[in-house]
């Protein structure tokens, strides 16, 4: 498939999903993978829509006293999958991901329900973002067709 059409067919399928899965590495080398809030879903994060353009950097938001941040800290290689589960098609991510410290993006992303995972809202010290940058990719079609390649 040629590479605008992937391209155009990852920018669909990666802001359709309210949740994805992030995996980092654990202190003994194996991947921990866990569900995560779509930021990129304008249905469910409208006002983020503005950070997300064709580079297919994600931003996540975690618990500061999460074993993850320890892994990234650790070992920065992660990946990110979305999946639409009707059709059965499916793109992975790897690349980096880091922990932001810029305290006006972390109040840009900031959404006031998100009380019931951080007590003392946007300037709570268990608040973070993490910025995923991809650099490969494997789409799986839906139809047992597989493209892989670099970003």
């Amino acid at each position: 498939m040629e590479k605008s059409l992937l391209l155009n067919k990852f920018k669909s399928l990666s802001v359709q999903p309210e949740f994805v899965f992030l995996s980092t590495v654990n202190e003994n080398g194996f991947p921990e993978t866990r569900a995560m809030l779509n930021l990129r879903n304008p249905e469910s994060f409208p006002k983020l829509k503005k950070y997300f353009d064709d580079n297919f950097i994600s931003y996540f938001t975690s618990n500061t006293a999460s074993q993850k941040l320890n892994h990234i800290v650790d070992a920065n290689k992660a990946s990110v999958y979305y999946v639409n589960p009707g059709t059965f098609e499916g793109l992975l991510f790897k690349g980096t991901i880091e922990i932001i410290k810029d305290k006006a993006l972390k109040e840009n992303f900031w959404h006031e329900n998100w009380t019931m995972y951080y007590k003392g809202g946007v300037s709570d010290p268990d608040y973070s973002l993490l910025k995923f940058t991809p650099e490969q990719y494997k789409y799986y079609n839906g139809d047992f067709k597989v493209s892989c390649g670099i970003l």
